[in-house]
């Protein structure tokens, strides 16, 4: 907003030496009004955990793991078609670690079941190098898969829903519903600000079996 509101300061200034106008408003204006404030984002989140279950079940297999995936990890759409199979590792018996190449190439890591793991080999079953990928094996386009999730929470719950809602979902659940550290949250999400924001409530990072909710 302060950019903007300079920006068009200097566009009046020449238009009052071209003698358009006879006086710069917004100059005089941002002298009383500073915008030095973020404002705060409200989140509206339309789907609740039935809505993500009735998508999984009915839709076709590979959106259904694809929902599910984003509901169990909140991960960005561009991380989830970016990991590669060299990205997951052995964490133990029962879970895996996937590398994630988040926003800025900043690096963290998630958590996923083997159970999960099993059903996402069995359904994107080709040589990919891509853990899910199209029929050829190639790469997941970012639209078509935005508006392949949209269009199955349209379709079988009757709500507007995309994979970034998914996102929320997942951080809302945790912290709502299931009442999880807001910094932890924040560190598995990979929200760098938050993290700076929230350093002094807690030091604490979720564990493989509380990243799970379906």
């Amino acid at each position: 907003m302060s950019r903007k509101i300079y920006s068009l300061s200097k566009i009046f200034s020449i238009y009052k030496k071209l003698g358009l106008v006879k006086r710069n408003m917004v100059k005089e204006v941002s002298k009383t009004t500073r915008i030095n404030k973020r404002e705060k984002r409200r989140i509206n989140l339309n789907i609740v955990k039935e809505d993500v279950i009735t998508v999984v079940n009915k839709a076709n297999p590979g959106t259904g793991l694809i929902v599910k995936t984003l509901a169990n990890t909140g991960l960005r759409i561009f991380e989830l078609i970016n990991i590669k199979n060299d990205d997951v590792t052995l964490f133990n018996k029962d879970y895996l670690k996937v590398k994630i190449h988040g926003k800025g190439d900043k690096v963290r890591f998630f958590y996923s079941s083997k159970t999960l793991y099993i059903e996402i080999k069995e359904t994107f079953d080709s040589d990919s190098e891509y853990l899910f990928h199209s029929k050829r094996g190639l790469k997941l386009s970012r639209i078509n898969l935005y508006k392949q999730v949209s269009r199955a929470f349209k379709r079988y719950t009757g709500k507007v829903a995309s994979p970034h809602s998914l996102r929320h979902f997942f951080s809302t659940y945790k912290i709502g519903n299931e009442k999880k550290d807001v910094k932890s949250v924040s560190n598995y999400l990979g929200h760098s600000r938050a993290s700076v924001t929230l350093e002094m409530y807690t030091h604490t990072s979720l564990s493989p079996e509380e990243s799970h909710i379906i």
